[in-house]
């Protein structure tokens, strides 16, 4: 090749070199602004929670008030009774206790509606923590919002467990594993009671807790607890659903950590078997 032709490629190549930088630039300001975007949505969506929630409180102080009316109703009813020589002044106190169950339901309804608002303002902050990865914050958060399902929902609901789950694995992140793990075993423990036998979220629980235990050096309990989870997804997914390859190569790689090398690729085998057959070529 001539010094000519030389200098042309290396003319080109630098020319490529600066679109594909170029490009680079233009996609981290793309995904910036996309971040910011999100941020300012769900900013304005706090806004709009906490109007509500002012709203909300102030038509319970007008219901409250009126039931302190209705309250002074009842009694001069309950006076009138007394002395009512005819049914004029049952009727009267019959319509006073009606006008205060309606006042009472109206409160409830307030009170139902702004726990509503409060939940979805607490679940936008939570959203918010979690993708920056301020775990710290987002555990505070996660905290107010156990606070209030375990007030409003039965004992062993699911959503429980869910919330008990995604505690944990802020935890998790932070490399809390006793915390952790804390947390996955109160959502397991729902689990067990509140979802069928091979409920894939039972699945997700112990494969969430295998894998504190592999990251503690725990291995045969991180066995355990991976082959739980392939147990489920087994009986509950497709032959070769990816999730099964993603189960497959974690108990592959725990064996990998003992030694166990044979064993290791056994697994490893059936995980990018899987993963050849389910996932596209390119």
């Amino acid at each position: 090749m001539d010094s000519k032709m030389l200098q042309n490629v290396t003319i080109s190549q630098t020319t490529t070199d600066c679109v594909q930088s170029s490009i680079c630039r233009t996609k981290k300001i793309e995904q910036k602004n996309l971040e910011n975007l999100q941020i300012v949505w769900v900013d304005a969506n706090i806004d709009t929670a906490d109007a509500n929630i002012d709203t909300a409180d102030a038509n319970i102080d007008t219901a409250d008030a009126n039931i302190d009316t209705a309250d002074a109703n009842i009694d001069t009813a309950d006076a009138n009774i007394d002395t009512a020589d005819d049914n004029s002044q049952t009727k009267s106190l019959l319509r006073a206790v009606i006008n205060y169950l309606n006042i009472f339901d109206n409160t409830i309804d307030c009170y139902e509606y702004i726990d509503t608002v409060k939940d979805e303002k607490v679940f936008l902050i939570i959203s918010v923590y979690d993708e920056k990865g301020e775990y710290d914050k987002a555990l505070e958060y996660y905290e107010k919002a156990i606070e209030i399902q375990i007030k409003s929902l039965p004992p062993y609901h699911p959503s429980l467990a869910t919330m008990y789950g995604n505690i944990g694995l802020a935890y998790h992140r932070k490399g809390e594993y006793d915390k952790a793990l804390e947390y996955y075993e109160k959502a397991i423990e729902i689990q067990i009671k509140s979802l069928p036998q091979y409920h894939p979220s039972l699945a997700t629980t112990y494969t969430n807790i295998g894998s504190v235990y592999n990251e503690n050096s725990e291995y045969d309990k991180a066995l355990e607890y991976y082959e739980k989870a392939l147990e489920i997804k087994v009986k509950s997914l497709p032959q070769y659903h990816p999730s099964l390859a993603t189960t497959y190569s974690n108990i592959g790689l725990v064996y990998h950590e003992k030694g166990q090398y044979d064993k290791a690729l056994e697994y490893y085998e059936k995980a990018i078997e899987i993963k050849m057959k389910s996932l596209p070529q390119y």
